[in-house]
């Protein structure tokens, strides 16, 4: 049973972020249905309406200014969370008074390190778009 301890708990990160996903996904969706309601509900009313934002090449709204600003702030907030995991999981594993669990500390490096490289990706995604 304690083979399946690691594995449970990359299912349950795994479902955590889809569940997370498929909630912004849907409220990205409510708020779309929303907002065609009330433009039908204005038509309907004789009531003049503000121009749609254009459409990209990929067929998606024009928030460029938005998706400017995603990446840098997803690639910092990566950074952090695996850089602080990484850092929870040596001292855990470290400290740990189980003889396997103590050999394995270096293990932590993992989160570590990819914390490291998302935040050095963050600083040079800033430096190049000043």
């Amino acid at each position: 049973m304690q083979d399946l301890s690691p594995v449970l708990a990359l299912a349950v990160i795994f479902a955590l972020v889809w569940g997370l996903k498929y909630l912004q996904v849907r409220k990205r969706r409510e708020e779309r249905e929303m907002v065609h309601r009330e433009r039908m509900l204005a038509i309907e009313k004789g009531i003049p309406l503000p121009e749609i934002p254009p459409v990209e090449e990929n067929g998606t709204a024009a928030l460029a200014h938005y998706r400017k600003d995603l990446l840098p702030r997803v690639s910092l907030g990566c950074g952090i969370l695996l850089l602080f995991l990484g850092i929870g999981v040596t001292a855990a594993l470290r400290v740990s008074p189980m003889r396997e669990a103590h050999e394995a500390w270096t293990m932590g490096f993992i989160p570590l390190m990819l914390g490291v490289g998302f935040l050095i990706y963050y600083v040079m995604l800033r430096v190049t778009r000043s």
